[in-house]
């Protein structure tokens, strides 16, 4: 038997039993769903999903200089100036771990405006931490997960993508991210417990998606 490489024709191509329309099952799918009924699961279940830190070094930069300047907009200024010395005047040229955003860096940390967050932001190395261990996540119109010592949380809407152990892309949906600000907040080391809890995480039904065959 032939197997696909198209993950959407692979899909299309799968014969079984049909249990209900999509519509039926997200409708199904909420906190008052009929357990006798099929609904919605997270795509993923037996594998420990990771996330990735990704903000934009401009930014980010910018946010660091304005919270370390404590209003000063003099100081504020002063480091910029700095900064555009560096690397010029467009932050968004910076290439996290090149000699550029090193330099960078050894000024910032020479002014007293190293943030543990600009390491990620514009060091070599990516953010990348576990935010739902196995079984844990929960699928579309499930009711998420807070932990009970938290009172300052909020969802992120976040790409969610289907990678197998290649690094290759087999679909892509969405998720809600939930953080716990509160805990992230008080310590960097303290990111596990705001990240890694039960029902943390919200994944929508997968979308498979088509790789361009010449890249």
């Amino acid at each position: 038997m032939r197997t696909p490489t198209n993950p959407l024709q692979a899909v299309r191509e799968i014969r079984g039993t049909v249990l209900g329309t999509i519509q039926a099952l997200l409708a199904n799918s909420g906190e008052q769903r009929d357990m006798g009924k099929p609904y919605l699961l997270a795509p993923a279940d037996l594998q420990v999903i990771k996330a990735a830190g990704v903000t934009f070094a401009a930014s980010m930069i910018e946010r660091v200089i304005e919270e370390k300047a404590g209003g000063d907009a003099h100081r504020a200024e002063e480091v910029r100036a700095l900064v555009h010395e560096v690397i010029g005047n467009n932050l968004r040229n910076l290439r996290p771990g090149s000699p550029e955003a090193m330099r960078l860096k050894q000024v910032l940390i020479e002014q007293n405006m190293w943030s543990q967050y600009l390491e990620v932001g514009i060091g070599p190395d990516a953010e990348i931490f576990t935010k739902a261990p196995i079984l844990a996540a929960v699928g579309s119109g499930s009711a998420i997960g807070i932990h009970p010592g938290s009172s300052w949380n909020n969802p992120e809407p976040e790409v969610v993508l289907a990678v197998d152990s290649q690094g290759r892309i087999h679909g892509a949906t969405l998720g809600n991210d939930v953080n716990l600000r509160d805990f992230e907040g008080r310590s960097a080391l303290l990111l596990s417990k705001a990240k890694d809890n039960n029902a943390v995480l919200e994944i929508t039904a997968e979308k498979p998606v088509q790789r361009e065959q010449n890249r």
